[in-house]
């Protein structure tokens, strides 16, 4: 069967989204396996459904490319979003977990795909999110999943939307960031990502979202 001319550019479309996601998993795995990376924050702007795709799917990509993968999630507008890909097994809300034990395994929750875990936070403000990780330092209690999985996958709110980035940047070592090519703020993009210096956090680009 043909395809018509509107087909045939949306799998076009399709398959520049999927190579410029294959590309960012192949990158991805090499900072895991060269340089001895563990964790990827996925953030932008403002780009809330576009992170939320790409970390899912570039996490994927990354279980076949033989890596074992766990999504972190902190963003809870994302939730849906991530839910309706990986259709995960209900674990423990991440604060209330934190609040609760000196172990956050119990929010670990598997989703229908092997090797591709998730934990998800609850609905929180940032003010909210910013205490419980001070106080129950959330950093400490990531750290020892990195023996069970190869990467850990933040996904990060929007930083327009969020008044505490710093405290979402102290967990993880490498970045990936998204960007609309039509809505972007350069100079407010620039301002953010020269925050990885100060990290010491490698940026392994950005993914542009057309």
């Amino acid at each position: 069967m043909r395809r018509t001319q509107a087909e045939s550019s949306r799998q076009e479309i399709d398959d520049k989204i999927l190579k410029k996601l294959y590309d960012s998993a192949i990158v991805v795995k090499n900072g895991i396996e060269e340089r001895g990376y563990k964790s990827v924050l996925f953030s932008s702007l403002s780009e809330r459904e576009a992170t939320a795709e790409a970390a899912v799917h570039i996490g994927y990509l990354l279980t076949q490319l033989k890596k074992k993968v766990l999504i972190v999630n902190l963003n809870h507008k994302s939730s849906d979003l991530v839910d309706g890909y990986l259709k995960a097994d209900k674990g423990a809300s991440l604060i209330k977990q934190l609040k609760e034990s000196a172990y956050i395994s119990e929010a670990i929750a598997q989703s229908q795909y092997s090797n591709l875990d998730l934990i998800e936070i609850e609905e929180v403000t940032s003010d909210e999110f910013v205490s419980a990780v001070n106080e129950y330092d959330l950093k400490s209690k990531l750290s020892p999943l990195t023996n069970y999985y190869d990467v850990l996958i933040v996904i990060g709110p929007g930083e327009e939307h969020f008044s505490y980035y710093a405290n979402i940047l102290e967990l993880v070592d490498s970045a990936v960031t998204i960007v609309n090519s039509r809505k972007n703020d350069r100079k407010r993009l620039k301002t953010y990502m020269d925050k990885f210096k100060v990290f010491n956090i490698r940026s392994f680009g950005i993914i542009r979202k057309d």
